[in-house]
């Protein structure tokens, strides 16, 4: 018998063996991670998968002293990561700028996203879906956004000097008399 953590593509799977063996007995265990990779012998193994669907995993173990074995076959659901993206509708300003964030993030498979969170570029944080946010400082900002599905799933975008913020200007004349 045999668990495995929730997967998220790219991430790493981790196998626990809970085999039952007669003490004192030589075992050899092979694991067939049902995608044409080859045969791995830990006792509990980890794998990456490349690809996000469902895997048929099995487990085969030896009892070397009385020539006997078992086979486990258990299916593991590689889920995929959500698609985070956005953009902002207002072009650059002066302060206070009054942005507006329009989230267009997808998911796939059965999940859905649970959590937003944004990062305005200055440590400012929301959880909204399509938040508004107003930047009174000047400067260039570069606003981070993740999103975690049901399984536990991540992505993450930030988009490098998104915004730009400008002091207000002076205007400053003189006249000859």
């Amino acid at each position: 018998m045999f668990t495995h953590d929730t997967v998220c593509f790219g991430d790493t799977t981790f196998f626990s063996n809970l085999s039952d063996v007669s003490y004192n007995v030589v075992s050899s265990y092979l694991w067939d991670f049902g995608d044409s990779s080859t045969i791995d012998t830990n006792f509990s193994p980890t794998y990456v998968y490349e690809d996000d669907t469902a895997f048929n995993v099995t487990l085969i173990v030896w009892s070397d002293s009385i020539q006997c074995g078992d086979t486990l076959t258990q299916q593991v659901l590689v889920h995929p990561r959500p698609d985070v993206d956005f953009y902002k509708i207002e072009p650059d300003s002066c302060i206070p700028h009054e942005v507006h964030f329009v989230n267009t993030s997808t998911f796939s498979d059965s999940s859905a996203i649970l959590t937003y969170i944004w990062n305005f570029g200055n440590d400012t944080l929301s959880n909204a879906l399509n938040p508004v946010y107003i930047y009174n400082q000047p400067g260039i900002y570069s606003p981070h956004l993740i999103a975690i599905d049901t399984f536990g799933c991540s992505d993450s975008i930030q988009v490098i000097d998104l915004i730009r913020v400008a002091e207000i200007p002076e205007a400053i004349f003189s006249a000859d008399s």
